[in-house]
């Protein structure tokens, strides 16, 4: 590697160690002052996990973001020539001037996602379960993540018609080649792809909680 990019990396060392350090000393924190001023027992994997959700939910309407601009960044691109995901620089969405029904509309979304993942695996116990499965049948790691990727395609696929359902309900009288309708498009299937990776990213850190740091 050149110096850039050994800089590029220290960087990003750097980063994940204070990353790592906040999120101990804020789960640590969050430990003692629920145990001892609240009175209610709470164990160090519960607070973590807690802690590990609630970013990623707060991430949401990043991760949403993200997505959208790089399926903007590919739309003309054949299914067969896609670069790998992420791979090249993509530029902002476009500007488009949107009703305060659509944007209430958008952020009561966004909202409800980032609720729901709170809802769903925000109480460790939630966790433990789903883990317990995979022990109880002595499935591997790597299997029990396989397992939750195939698992998830119904949940998906029933988010995805309902998105299809609202874009259509929506934007009805919308002119389907005009901007505002690719982009409301494109605002959608981001949002049905970004809740389906921070639902594997928390079922993935919950198993690492379950496993190995219980």
């Amino acid at each position: 590697m050149n110096a850039q990019e050994w800089k590029t990396l220290a960087k990003a060392m750097l980063l994940c160690m204070v990353a790592v350090a906040l999120l101990l000393g804020l789960s640590l924190w969050l430990l003692i002052y629920v145990n001892r001023d609240l009175h209610t027992h709470m164990t160090f994997e519960q607070v973590l996990n807690l802690i590990l959700v609630s970013l990623v939910a707060l991430m949401f309407p990043v991760i949403q973001y993200g997505q959208a601009r790089w399926l903007w960044h590919t739309r003309h691109v054949p299914s067969g020539q896609q670069p790998a995901w992420m791979s090249e620089k993509t530029a902002h969405l476009p500007k488009v001037a949107k009703p305060w029904q659509q944007r209430l509309l958008e952020v009561g979304m966004q909202l409800g996602a980032m609720l729901l993942l709170l809802w769903l695996f925000g109480t460790y116990a939630n966790q433990q379960y789903l883990v317990g499965i995979a022990n109880a049948h002595n499935i591997s790691s790597e299997l029990y993540l396989v397992g939750v990727m195939v698992a998830g395609v119904l949940p998906i696929a029933l988010l995805a018609g309902l998105v299809k359902w609202l874009r259509d309900a929506v934007a009805r009288d919308w002119d389907k080649q005009g901007l505002r309708y690719q982009l409301w498009k494109t605002w959608l299937w981001a949002y049905v792809v970004a809740f389906g990776f921070c639902v594997y990213i928390i079922l993935m850190l919950g198993l690492i909680l379950v496993r190995y740091l219980e």
